[in-house]
């Protein structure tokens, strides 16, 4: 089973960065993190497999 974890997050400042260097060129700010996030889970099967959000699963993980 993998489970992702995305914790949600408000930003309420930020400074763009520029940079001759794609990898180097961002941004710096900060904000607030909202805790529970989304989480998603995959889990090996052997049946037909199937599209969509089971929300079910969802609440009773958070």
């Amino acid at each position: 089973m993998i489970v992702i974890d995305v914790p949600l997050h408000i930003t309420s400042i930020w400074l763009p960065v520029y940079s001759n260097d794609p990898l180097t060129t961002g941004s710096l700010g900060c904000g607030i993190i909202i805790r529970p996030g989304v989480r998603f889970v995959v889990k090996p099967t052997l049946n037909q497999v199937k599209y969509g959000i089971d929300t079910w699963t969802w609440y009773l993980m958070n």
